[in-house]
């Protein structure tokens, strides 16, 4: 089998249909070793198909569940998760495109499994598919872009470049894992702004939105340490996020 055309692996290992996330969709990022610690961890067939032949990129996105969806499970990532790709053991550029297709099923607070999201507080997800496609080729399918005004289009590109550039810190930030004195290791600082659900689906936020987001870093900061690298990456997406506004 070759990865230089599109492959749909159907090999499926389990059928599941459980509660409907189309109202709780948005975008997020999520890293590779997140992933794998989600549903990369079995020796099933597939994942090790995954493991074995190819190599994916560091981050990748996600679905991201809403709080107003489910308070239990706001901003929880789940699949399909999305990644570029290439040969394992290969360099240079990702070529690929990979869809990871999950089964999962809900648990409330009672670790009873529930068919209501809105109730569920935990989620397990476990690898059920596989596609993979030339990512030269998705490229290809897409209708091209409009064509607009000189000033217009370097206006979106500028904020197209620096939303791209604050993705990444976002995922970064929201992952910090705080060890002060009096708090636990698995602490996380979890920043939810509706500004870094739209960055991160490469939509461009309101001011409102930009400002909101800023306000949650700086309240948030007073948790880490003072001099620290942690503090140093809080600063560098509060100045990401000024520059943003600014290209409003």
């Amino acid at each position: 089998m070759t990865l230089n055309r599109i492959l749909s692996l159907t090999v499926v290992l389990f059928v599941f249909f459980g509660p409907s996330l189309d109202v709780a969709r948005a975008g997020g990022s999520i890293s590779k070793g997140e992933v794998e610690e989600k549903i990369l961890s079995t020796d099933k067939p597939l994942v090790i198909y995954v493991l074995r032949s190819l190599d994916l990129a560091p981050q990748g996105s996600a679905t991201r569940i809403g709080s107003r969806v489910s308070p239990g499970l706001g901003g929880e990532r789940v699949g399909p998760f999305l990644f570029e790709a290439r040969r394992a053991g290969s360099k240079g550029e990702y070529n690929l495109q990979v869809e990871l297709k999950t089964a999962r099923i809900f648990f409330d607070a009672q670790n009873k499994r529930t068919e209501d999201i809105g109730q569920a507080v935990r989620v397990n997800e476990w690898l059920a598919a596989v596609q993979v496609r030339n990512l030269t080729e998705r490229k290809s399918e897409e209708e091209p872009p409009a064509k607009a005004k000189p000033a217009e289009s370097t206006l979106a590109q500028k904020q197209a470049a620096a939303m791209k550039k604050i993705q990444p810190l976002i995922a970064k930030v929201n992952n910090i894992a705080l060890t002060p004195k009096g708090l636990p290791i698995a602490v996380k600082l979890n920043i939810k702004a509706a500004a870094f659900d739209k960055i991160n689906a490469g939509q461009m936020p309101s001011s409102a939105e930009i400002t909101d987001a800023i306000g949650q870093l700086k309240g948030k900061m007073v948790t880490v340490k003072s001099g620290s690298t942690d503090e140093k990456m809080i600063q560098e997406l509060i100045s990401e996020l000024q520059a943003l506004d600014k290209l409003r």
